[in-house]
């Protein structure tokens, strides 16, 4: 009987309001099926967008973005309640030489609408920056026909080559996100010109080896749940779909505040994930095809890719991902922020804005 422990797979994520999502949405044709992904500051981008002949017309939702409606001032970090109402736009001009920005979020096997207030903020720099759920979960949940990380690379591939053709790329990447980000450039390390690591997974995965023994940890000192019963932390998966949903989403709801210094705060954003932002099978599958073949530091030491790698002190991956990375990987820049988590634009929204900005805005 085949048991699955959910977060030793480390896969967690935290959503913000769907309800305030602005960014437009764009459905294009991938391998003859609809691709959707989200793009702000459109008009910065080099050349116009692909013609009608690649975008499905009859499904095009793109609308022009109203830039003193859509986009933050300059330089503002975004607040928790401000999703909905994003008014007054300050946002400093980009040249054509301006890269493109590439969200790449957590999991692996979660939506990525949560990095929202992120793509806000960026798009208010000036940066043309994308986001887009991968294969198989949330909007493009139709797409999963591969193994999931040999689809999610050509997903990737053929986003950028239609809406950056030429243009260099800039990915950012949170967590799991950060090994897709290095999975891709060793495939296409062409245009890449920076890979921003926040909160990232080790390729090694030296952080995940004291994971669950941290997480049954704080779990003890915030609750009163009884983590040495195995069912609070394992599921069958010969039960029906609508039980695994009901643990799944039980386990989501008490384990993912541990991942915040604010234990509360976390709580309340726990309070907003669904089972519909996460596919457990995926999230297992994808692990399984990493770890058949995993990135090797010194396959993106022989890249011309710049590394910047940004941690929270309170992070359970700390201090290992860290030693890992800064031992073996290529940094440009290295910046650990003090009190908080997993999630450091929610618990250190100035801090991590500045930090991120700065990567951005540094000349190759």
């Amino acid at each position: 009987m085949l048991k699955i422990c959910l977060f030793t797979a480390f896969c967690f994520f935290v959503t913000s309001s769907k309800a305030g999502y602005t960014s437009s949405n764009l459905i294009v044709d991938f391998e003859q099926q609809e691709l959707n992904f989200h793009l702000l500051g459109m008009e910065y981008l080099r050349s116009p967008l692909p013609s009608a002949s690649f975008l499905k017309s009859d499904t095009l939702l793109m609308q022009q973005l109203a830039a003193d409606d859509m986009l933050l001032k300059k330089n503002e970090p975004i607040s928790e309640s401000s999703n909905s109402d994003l008014k007054n736009s300050d946002h400093s001009l980009a040249t054509s030489d301006t890269p493109v920005v590439l969200l790449l979020g957590g999991g692996p096997g979660f939506s990525s609408w949560n990095l929202e207030p992120i793509q806000q903020n960026i798009a208010s720099w000036g940066y043309p920056v994308l986001l887009m759920d991968m294969a198989g979960i949330g909007a493009n949940k139709h797409l999963l026909q591969e193994p999931p990380v040999t689809q999610w690379i050509k997903q990737i591939h053929a986003l950028l080559g239609h809406v950056a053709k030429d243009q260099e790329v800039i990915l950012v990447s949170h967590s799991w996100g950060a090994l897709m980000a290095m999975l891709y450039l060793r495939e296409h390390p062409e245009n890449i010109n920076k890979v921003i690591l926040l909160n990232p997974v080790d390729p090694e995965k030296k952080a995940m080896e004291h994971l669950t023994a941290e997480i049954d940890l704080r779990n003890r000192e915030e609750t009163n749940a009884a983590w040495d019963d195995e069912d609070a932390w394992e599921q069958k998966t010969d039960v029906k779909d609508s039980e695994i949903d009901r643990i799944t989403l039980r386990q989501i709801q008490q384990v993912l505040p541990t991942y915040f210094l604010d234990y509360k705060k976390g709580q309340e954003y726990a309070a907003q994930f669904t089972v519909d932002d996460f596919n457990i099978d995926l999230n297992i599958a994808a692990w399984k095809e990493y770890d058949a073949n995993p990135i090797q530091y010194f396959e993106m030491n022989q890249t011309a890719t710049d590394f910047y790698f940004l941690e929270c002190k309170q992070d359970y991956l700390m201090p290992y991902n860290q030693q890992a990375i800064e031992s073996q990987l290529r940094l440009k820049q290295s910046v650990v922020l003090d009190q908080c988590g997993h999630f450091p634009w929610i618990e250190q929204k100035t801090l991590f804005y500045k930090a991120l900005k700065g990567f951005l805005d540094e000349s190759i």
